[in-house]
């Protein structure tokens, strides 16, 4: 890039300012890069991600605090960080649709699809349950909002 990597600028300026200190250290630099994907963005991707930028700005100059922008359906909502550690993590199935359609979606090589992807009905009913659930905690948010500007 034409300003150069950020994260070798800040490694060699940190290690500088300790060094004139006099602190003992150790630093590492590891360069994410690698981990995001292999392809650049495409202009969804780009939309995507301003919106995304947008709606946690939006939220936090609303004074909303602990929460992460996301999008559920077709909307863009906040949900609490508090209920994403609840959650737990998700697993894909190596097998499955959403493995299948990440590897199309990042045009990974085909060595990374295990098998034909297995249409799984239980799927797609716990992604629906899931965005009715995600709709009406952001109804609840939106009910709670108009109590607290009704109450003040």
């Amino acid at each position: 890039s034409i300003s150069g990597d950020i994260g070798v600028y800040l490694k060699s300026s940190i290690k500088e300012f300790l060094k004139r200190r006099k602190k003992e250290h150790r630093l590492i630099n590891i360069d994410p890069t690698y981990m995001i994907r292999s392809i650049p963005a495409n202009a969804g991707d780009k939309v995507y991600c301003t919106v995304l930028s947008q709606q946690a700005v939006h939220g936090a100059m609303s004074g909303f605090t602990g929460f992460s922008a996301g999008m559920v359906s077709t909307n863009f909502v906040y949900i609490p960080i508090t209920d994403i550690i609840q959650a737990g993590p998700r697993k894909v199935d190596p097998q499955g649709q959403m493995w299948y359609r990440l590897i199309t979606s990042t045009q990974q090589p085909a060595q990374f699809v295990a098998a034909e992807p297995a249409v799984a009905p239980v799927e797609e009913e716990e992604e629906e349950k899931e965005e009715k659930e995600a709709l009406t905690h952001q109804s609840t948010q939106q009910q709670q909002q108009q109590q607290q500007t009704t109450n003040n």
